[in-house]
């Protein structure tokens, strides 16, 4: 968004966060061994405030976006795990139900996370994405078989984390990280296999870990030195990182980026 504004200044996001999702974090229970000032959901708002243009209405349901929709001239969804057909609860709020045909609305890199739909799943996705003017996907798979299913042009795109350079994203590491070297952990998934693969290299190099807790093996994990974090905490401790050791997509992207 950031760097569209650059272009248009008056792009605005739409406040609009999953109960569901808000959910986990209201949950979490700190531990000893972990570092946090203020719980992530803080961290990410106030993130939004001060560099994001976000509307002044919250949505946190498709049902409220359908009663009361935010007036724009345009609307863009996106990106990452949108339209990912996988994602338990993924609210249909990313088809932009609630956008009146008259006004232009699209996609920009969002991620199907397969090369195939079941038949149902692409009956309902070309249903839902009739009448967008434009899309794009993050994958070529996914743009190919959007645009057979839609018979509609879709263009493969580069992910949104990667239109900004490494000395852009900079400007936002202002979190304090050790001086020391350490090994930085961020899975996602939940496999054994890489928390041994983690071990192995602690044990070779001595360096201290230090996790992003997103799954319950690091939440529970208390030989790790844990930050629950924001964008801020994220960016600064993947930039000083010693060794990465991450399932994550853009686990992945911030770290060659």
């Amino acid at each position: 968004i950031g760097k569209v504004r650059t272009v248009y200044p008056n792009v605005m996001q739409i406040s609009f966060k999953n109960r569901r999702h808000m959910m986990q974090y209201e949950t979490i229970q700190m531990k000893e061994n972990q570092i946090a000032d203020q719980n992530p959901m803080e961290l990410f708002e106030q993130f939004y405030k001060t560099y994001l243009h976000v509307g002044k209405k919250k949505y946190t349901t498709t049902q409220q976006l359908m009663e009361n929709p935010p007036v724009y001239d345009g609307y863009v969804v996106g990106s990452d795990q949108t339209w990912n057909p996988f994602v338990a609860n993924s609210p249909e709020a990313f088809f932009l139900p609630f956008v009146e045909n008259k006004s232009k609305k699209g996609s920009y890199g969002p991620s199907l996370a397969g090369k195939s739909l079941s038949d149902e799943k692409e009956k309902e996705y070309r249903k839902k994405l009739s009448n967008f003017s434009f899309l794009s996907c993050r994958e070529q798979d996914g743009a190919q078989l959007l645009s057979r299913i839609t018979q509609k042009e879709v263009k493969c795109v580069l992910d949104p984390t990667l239109l900004l350079s490494a000395k852009e994203w900079g400007k936002y590491c202002e979190f304090e990280i050790p001086k020391e070297p350490y090994i930085l952990v961020y899975f996602l998934g939940e496999k054994s296999e890489h928390r041994r693969a983690v071990e192995k290299i602690q044990k070779l190099t001595n360096w201290k870990i230090i996790s992003l807790p997103a799954a319950y093996l690091e939440m529970e994990n208390n030989d790790y030195k844990k930050v629950w974090g924001g964008p801020k905490e994220f960016l600064s401790l993947i930039r000083g990182a010693a060794l990465i050791c991450t399932d994550s997509f853009h686990g992945t992207m911030f770290s060659i980026n």
